[in-house]
């Protein structure tokens, strides 16, 4: 507890689901600590309450069983690659109010969802077809994926380095123009990738 606030700053519980509370002893969650999750090898699911600002660094990193993630309204910090040891997570969900992320699909976004920040890598669905304004896939952003197939790309949206890294599913991806290049190691280890269709232009 410090200035009235409260922050998380480790979990030893073995429960598969978990809610955490807006207060602890009237005193408002506002941020969880670096590390006060890491390496929780049970823990399935997380809902994150609408105080939470600050998720810091690394205090998601080796949730290994995590399937599903909440965020609420008031997070505004928050590395979508603490997660990238979580090879289960299915879904994130982000409530409407929240300014600074977004989820559309299960898949998280910047607030005004012009960049794709990270698709889950246990996403089920098979085909994505991503929303008109999308300007950028971050780097990493899909890498890993396990059951996308196809992805299609609305006009104007960048590619980045290592945006399908291993993404071994990856079948067909279409690109509706307006990109510059298809960046380095941008599909390095899709093993499955049979078409991309590139309009004229592109590097």
């Amino acid at each position: 507890l410090t200035n009235n606030v409260a922050k998380l700053v480790g979990y030893t519980g073995d429960t598969d689901e978990l809610e955490l509370p807006n207060e602890i002893e009237g005193h408002t969650l506002t941020a969880i600590e670096s590390g006060a999750f890491a390496g929780n090898t049970k823990l399935k699911k997380l809902t994150v309450g609408d105080g939470v600002v600050n998720i810091a660094n690394g205090a998601l990193s080796g949730c290994t069983a995590l399937e599903y993630l909440s965020l609420g309204s008031s997070v505004a910090v928050f590395n979508a690659f603490d997660l990238e040891e979580a090879l289960l997570l299915e879904k994130i969900d982000v409530a409407n109010a929240n300014t600074v992320f977004a989820s559309e699909n299960g898949v998280l976004y910047n607030g005004n969802r012009t960049a794709l920040l990270f698709c889950p890598r246990a996403l089920e669905a098979e085909s994505l077809k991503l929303p008109i304004g999308l300007l950028k896939i971050e780097e990493n952003a899909f890498a890993e994926c396990k059951a996308v197939k196809k992805v299609e790309l609305p006009e104007g949206c960048a590619l980045s380095a290592f945006s399908f890294f291993h993404c071994t599913a990856l079948e067909e991806v279409v690109l509706s123009g307006g990109q510059e290049a298809i960046p380095e190691k941008c599909f390095f280890g899709c093993v499955m990738l049979k078409e991309i269709s590139v309009p004229e232009g592109v590097l």
